[in-house]
């Protein structure tokens, strides 16, 4: 019995999707005592060396194309978790969550200039309800948005443009070698970024350092790697409405650790933003009746 390769990439990116969710609290925590760039910097390098320990033999096959693919690859996701490490400071891992999931909006807008295909209404329409959400989750009394929301809004395009990015590259390219590539790129770039912050001590703690464990081998090298392989069998959009799981389950997740609290408002805009995510995905078409399955005869 042959297993569909579309469902079982499906279900490797949900739980890709878990894990990254899982990862907000802990790097909550670890934002308290470490500036950004630094953990990007420990969390990419062990990433990437740890897939080229288990794929050494796949690094003879590294092309200058595959070279500057992983380069720009590396570039948007170092861009998208810097911003969303970022507004994670401000903020609660539960809005992050949720703001993240703008990516699925984005990216039929973003698909739009590059391919010249234009959004259907659906997407549009979603895009309304969508901007009502955040409205909900971030704008305080005096209508202002909150600092730590707009960032993670930023780190949300920065992602949508690495999902595309990942899907144009891979198609015919092997995406265990994409996937060290962009973790080595993203390491290099953190580590360069680390030198604008202001220096500090990394504390050496047995939280610390399970912490960082996590990061980089469970949600980097394991959970990224799923991604790329994965996004090989389907298009950005199919990926959009799975990774907008990830809001869903980081908000369970952040209210069962203690590190959030949902009020009835930031629950309406949560409410909004995935339905916003469904309108744009599914085009609502698990309300229309299916066609009949009558058979013609002359």
């Amino acid at each position: 019995m042959k297993i569909n390769k579309n469902i079982l990439a499906k279900l490797a990116l949900i739980v890709a999707t878990l894990i990254w969710a899982s990862s907000f609290v802990i790097t909550k925590t670890s934002l308290d005592a470490v500036p950004c760039a630094y953990i990007l910097a420990v969390r990419y390098s062990i990433g990437a060396l740890a897939l080229v320990i288990v794929f050494f033999k796949k690094l003879k096959n590294i092309t200058k194309e595959y070279l500057w693919q992983g380069l720009i690859i590396g570039s948007l996701l170092f861009l998208a978790t810097y911003m969303q490490f970022l507004g994670l400071k401000f903020t609660t891992p539960g809005k992050t969550a949720f703001l993240t999931a703008g990516q699925c909006i984005i990216i039929p807008f973003f698909l739009w200039i590059l391919d010249k295909k234009r959004p259907d209404i659906y997407n549009f329409i979603s895009s309304a309800i969508c901007v009502a959400g955040i409205g909900l989750i971030s704008l305080t009394a005096d209508l202002a948005l909150q600092k730590g929301d707009v960032i993670s809004l930023i780190g949300a395009a920065c992602f949508a443009a690495h999902v595309i990015s990942i899907s144009k590259f891979t198609t015919d390219k092997d995406p265990v070698i994409i996937a060290i590539l962009q973790f080595a790129f993203c390491a290099v770039i953190s580590i360069i970024a680390s030198l604008f912050e202001t220096p500090v001590a990394i504390p050496v703690t047995a939280d610390v350092v399970w912490s960082f464990l996590y990061l980089a081998i469970v949600a980097t090298s394991f959970a990224l790697l799923l991604q790329t392989i994965s996004q090989k069998f389907m298009s950005p959009v199919e990926a959009a409405i799975i990774l907008s799981l990830e809001a869903v389950f980081g908000v369970v997740i952040s209210v069962l650790m203690g590190t959030d609290s949902v009020t009835l408002r930031m629950g309406a805009g949560f409410a909004l933003i995935f339905i916003a995510v469904i309108v744009s995905e599914t085009k609502l078409s698990f309300l229309k009746k299916k066609g009949g399955n009558s058979i013609e005869t002359k």
